[in-house]
């Protein structure tokens, strides 16, 4: 009898949050926006990468679907732009290699609105499918001659969080800004490298 009695309590419970989130469903299920802003790239390795950071134009495109008025189901493409991670200088040619991260991420979004007015505020978070490219650029400047060429690249996944928040201006369209931060450990020359990424923007998003 205990057992049968958990499981019509569990059944209950569950037939309850389904139904919550069946009424909560809104009328706006699907968002599409897009967000720009600087992206900090933290390289963390013993060696010529040691501590180098670099600030630099990224973007992030989004998609999101709202099954409930609070959740939501969001994929996105980021690119965090091109930033110089160490640069040398041997003999009359100078050295500059420079990172290209992209990334694609799916993720949980949690909103909940301020004071019952027209600003949200959303935390997300989820996994990021990302890619780095290492460019060499050896130039000469006595000559005017520059050669870029990849010099390495990985992938794999990582965590990623972020918050913001949304003014609703009408007709499901809204601006807002966002932080989110990445930690990602690709590896350079078989060595790990730590590499945080730090993103500030703002950006518009269309709900439908």
């Amino acid at each position: 009898m205990g057992i049968n009695r958990i499981m019509t309590a569990a059944s209950l419970a569950a037939g309850v949050l389904l139904a919550g989130v069946v009424q909560a469903a809104p009328a706006r299920q699907f968002e599409l926006g897009a967000e720009a802003g600087q992206a900090e790239q933290k390289y963390s390795l013993d060696g010529p990468i040691d501590d180098k950071s670099g600030d630099e134009m990224g973007y992030r495109l989004f998609g999101t679907w709202f099954p409930a008025e609070t959740f939501g189901v969001r994929g996105a493409f980021a690119d965090f732009g091109n930033t110089e991670v160490y640069s040398y200088s041997l003999g009359v040619a100078d050295y500059t290699v420079e990172s290209d991260v992209t990334a694609y991420t799916l993720g949980a979004v949690l909103t909940t609105p301020v004071s019952q007015g027209p600003v949200q505020f959303w935390g997300e978070f989820g996994l990021a499918f990302w890619d780095l490219d290492l460019n060499q650029k050896v130039s000469v400047p006595s000559l005017a001659v520059a050669v870029s060429d990849e010099l390495d690249s990985d992938t794999d996944t990582a965590p990623y969080a972020g918050v913001g928040l949304l003014l609703e201006l009408g007709s499901g369209f809204g601006v807002g800004v966002s932080a989110f931060w990445y930690k990602m450990e690709p590896e350079y020359q078989g060595e790990e490298v730590d590499l945080d990424i730090r993103v500030l923007s703002a950006g518009a998003s269309l709900r439908f």
